[in-house]
């Protein structure tokens, strides 16, 4: 009778810890997953069903493009579904949100769309919203002057070696009686 009760004892925690596994064991879509995460957030800024499905099922990282559309719409005057259209497009939605939202957090809704448009085009967005957001603090110029400054500026060479000298079209050669003898078809 002793061992009886021993084994009923010992068998409280598996019995518990199979109920356990049973529980956690659900389904991942059950409990929420990225794609559920971003519909529920575009249809929270205003996204209808269709674009917010279309979207979300297209996209690399789902919560990442609903986070775009989210800080775009919530920090400027930029509508959700042309954030949303935005958002699409680009590789790194989180750091297009970052430029907009820097750079259009206090122009009207029209300025704001082209400053979306711009962040957008840029290869690099933070880089860009930097250059826009520190020469606007310096520099009189209206937005759309020094958007298009900051996006001809492009990207630099930097940290080039010391040695490096470009050869200008009225330089000759370091040793121009070096010739160059083409190989001809047959080894001739």
């Amino acid at each position: 009778m002793h061992h009886s009760f021993l084994i009923r004892i010992a068998a409280i925690p598996l019995v518990a810890t199979g109920l356990l596994a049973t529980v956690s064991t659900a389904p991942a879509a059950a409990v929420g997953n990225d794609y559920q995460t971003c519909a529920n957030e575009l249809l929270s800024a205003g996204i209808s069903e269709e674009e917010a499905a279309a979207a979300c099922a297209a996209a690399l990282n789902p919560e990442e493009l609903s986070e775009c559309v989210i800080a775009i719409d919530a920090g400027t005057a930029v509508e959700a579904t042309d954030a949303l259209s935005g958002c699409r497009r680009v590789r790194r939605p989180d750091e297009l949100s970052t430029c907009v939202v820097d750079v259009a957090f206090d122009v009207d809704a029209t300025e704001a769309l082209n400053v979306l448009d711009y962040c957008r085009r840029s290869l690099l967005p933070e880089r860009f919203s930097e250059c826009v957001v520190g020469l606007r603090t310096e520099v009189g110029f209206p937005t759309d002057e020094i958007l298009n400054s900051c996006i001809a500026a492009g990207d630099r060479p930097r940290e080039l070696s010391p040695t490096f000298i470009p050869l200008t079209p009225s330089q000759t050669p370091i040793n121009p009686n070096i010739r160059v003898t083409p190989i001809l078809p047959g080894g001739q």
